[in-house]
């Protein structure tokens, strides 16, 4: 553990470093040139289901930029460089961060025909509390505010429950209903591409999910950042906004 006199120490390198990181970053930023290196961070199901058959139009369209995508839940810090640009699932409240809404996802409630023809069709939200519910487990990084929606809808209690089943990933996720175990909350963007899934109880909507383009207040002028967020409003809003 840190004395205070640590901690304000601490707390004034990293101030320090932040500052140093931004120039830098402002530095590079007055290139006009589409070049050099981009790293964006985005949740891990988007990035590799909405955005990844994108990437190789995007590499044609601008071969001399040096592209990383990391694909985590994990928040990263833009103000110290850990990403230059963020594709977030809520609305951050920073300040200092520069938000555009880009679309938003739409969720529903899905199983695969064999678990329904197993197990029966819930007809409304209490009838969800006798079936397998997958989701999101709370001890990890969430992707978004409402994993625990479904639990929550079912009355049931997400870390006692044996008719839940927790895996922290959404293909994942997606894969285990379709293959017949339970019920689950999942974007219809990836649901509709599986024909194993069918949609149950529709007039029962979770929440959706607005999807944001986050980068520095300090790099707004930075030219990498602006062509990829404007490839991003150009070219991929119909794909996921539905």
């Amino acid at each position: 553990l840190l004395t205070e006199q640590g901690e304000l120490l601490l707390e004034s390198t990293r101030d320090v470093y932040r500052k140093l990181s931004m120039l830098e970053s402002q530095i590079s930023d007055t290139k006009t040139e589409a070049a050099g290196p981009l790293r964006v961070t985005v949740a891990g199901f988007l990035g590799s289901t909405w955005m990844a058959p994108k990437i190789n139009e995007f590499r044609r369209l601008y071969p001399k930029l040096k592209l990383t995508f990391m694909l985590d839940n994990k928040v990263y810090d833009l103000g110290m460089r850990e990403a230059d640009a963020a594709i977030r699932l809520y609305e951050p409240l920073d300040p200092g961060l520069v938000k555009r809404k880009i679309a938003e996802i739409h969720f529903g409630i899905y199983a695969s025909q064999e678990y329904l023809e197993e197990s029966g069709i819930p007809k409304s939200a209490k009838d969800l509390k006798d079936h397998i519910l997958v989701g999101y487990p709370t001890s990890v990084p969430q992707p978004h505010k409402h994993t625990g929606w479904l639990f929550d809808t079912a009355g049931v209690d997400q870390s006692s429950d044996n008719h839940v089943l927790e895996i922290n990933s959404m293909y994942a996720i997606l894969q285990t209903v379709a293959c017949g175990t339970g019920i689950a909350c999942l974007p219809h963007f990836m649901a509709q591409e599986d024909k194993r899934l069918v949609p149950i109880l529709p007039k029962l909507p979770p929440p959706k999910i607005d999807v944001f383009f986050v980068y520095p207040e300090e790099r707004r002028n930075a030219t990498r950042i602006s062509i990829f967020r404007d490839f991003l409003l150009n070219q991929m809003v119909e794909k996921i906004d539905r």
